[in-house]
């Protein structure tokens, strides 16, 4: 597990789990694949109380391995994967072709 806070000092974890049932709060995928681990990312306000936004991230056997955020409070998540069914959106290569992998996203994503 990672965790970072940002400049208003919310609270960011990331990390995988197998866990299907991690609370999910505006996702941008809500549904862990059947089996194996895969990355997630989970905001907390500054007393780690509340939930303010938390995601899956990947699918089947990713890890989200880091994540760092920048002084504009978008999070650039690092990360590995092994499966060819992981997506990012506007990726440069759209899929898997020797795993390992290395996969990179950043939310909110640039317009």
């Amino acid at each position: 597990m990672v965790f970072e806070m940002d400049p208003n000092g919310n609270i960011w974890l990331s990390g995988s789990t197998t866990d299907s049932q991690l609370p999910m709060l505006n996702p941008l995928q809500s549904v862990h694949p059947a089996s194996g681990n895969t990355g997630y990312v989970s905001e907390f306000d500054s007393t780690g109380t509340t939930l303010k936004f938390s995601t899956f991230f990947g699918g089947g056997s990713p890890g989200v391995n880091g994540i760092a955020l920048d002084s504009t409070g978008k999070a650039h998540i690092a990360g590995t994967t092994v499966t060819g069914t992981y997506t990012t959106p506007g990726a440069f290569q759209g899929t898997v072709t020797s795993p390992p992998q290395f996969v990179q996203y950043t939310y909110p994503p640039p317009i």
